[in-house]
């Protein structure tokens, strides 16, 4: 009867312990990916809920919402109701942001100017003069981005004048490693639907020129390695010829 007792006693302690290491843990994704889209956007970021897998790799995120500054009167900048992370586990432990697979649904862009002539977007870290040091890397093999609606709200008269654009646009993009980069591209597809980045002051022209110097700099990298790779080789058939011709 004891024994039973006991074994019933340890089985109720290990499933308040796994009960608990899964909410701590769901707890703890929740806090990085707020931190990480903050430290991205340079704005306040909240969500819903997470849900994360070890097993299964992913990160499922509900609700996220991106904050305008406290300047402006409207809160929320951007709504996103679901995020898909799927992360190479291997890469995580050793220090890289890896993402296989980024489905990004952000249902509402709000751009608002204010009474003071200030546009929300363009507190945005993205679009923010380039400071120094080396912005954080990560690589996302695979991005789905969907964009439902735009929407303009203009305080400079006072009373708000509001238009919304239902822009609908839904894109596959390979191989992103730059977080800014990111950001400048998701603004640049959202407006580029719209008459809002001439009456924000927004230059499209200057955000895919940033977007394609972005994409020329990864793509230098990988001509670096090709042709170090090449030099590689060369320098091996150099040798067996010079084996050769020593025999």
């Amino acid at each position: 009867m004891k024994k039973k007792r006991n074994f019933l006693i340890l089985l109720v302690f290990l499933l308040v312990l796994l009960f608990v290491l899964a909410f701590a843990k769901n707890i703890i994704a929740q806090v990085v990916i707020t931190s990480g889209v903050k430290a991205i956007t340079g704005l306040e970021v909240k969500t819903g809920g997470v849900n994360a897998s070890i097993r299964k790799t992913f990160l499922g995120i509900n609700g996220l919402t991106v904050f305008n500054p406290p300047q402006f009167s409207d809160r929320v900048m951007v709504n996103m109701p679901e995020v898909y992370v799927d992360y190479n586990l291997g890469d995580f432990f050793k220090g890289k942001a890896h993402f296989e697979e980024l489905r990004i649904n952000l249902e509402e862009l709000i751009v608002v100017r204010n009474q003071a002539n200030q546009v929300n977007i363009k507190s945005l870290k993205a679009l923010l003069p380039k400071g120094e040091g080396k912005p954080p890397q990560i690589q996302i093999d695979g991005l789905t981005l969907k964009i439902s609606r735009v929407i303009y709200k203009d305080y400079v008269l006072g009373s708000p004048e509001t238009r919304e654009f239902n822009v609908n646009i839904t894109e596959k993009i390979e191989n992103v490693t730059d977080p800014q980069a990111l950001v400048r591209l998701i603004l640049m597809r959202a407006l580029s639907k719209t008459n809002i980045a001439g009456l924000a002051g927004i230059d499209l022209d200057k955000l895919k020129q940033d977007i394609s110097e972005s994409l020329l700099r990864q793509g230098g990298g990988a001509v670096e390695e090709l042709k170090g790779k090449a030099q590689e080789k060369l320098e091996e058939v150099e040798d067996k010829f010079r084996d050769i011709f020593n025999k």
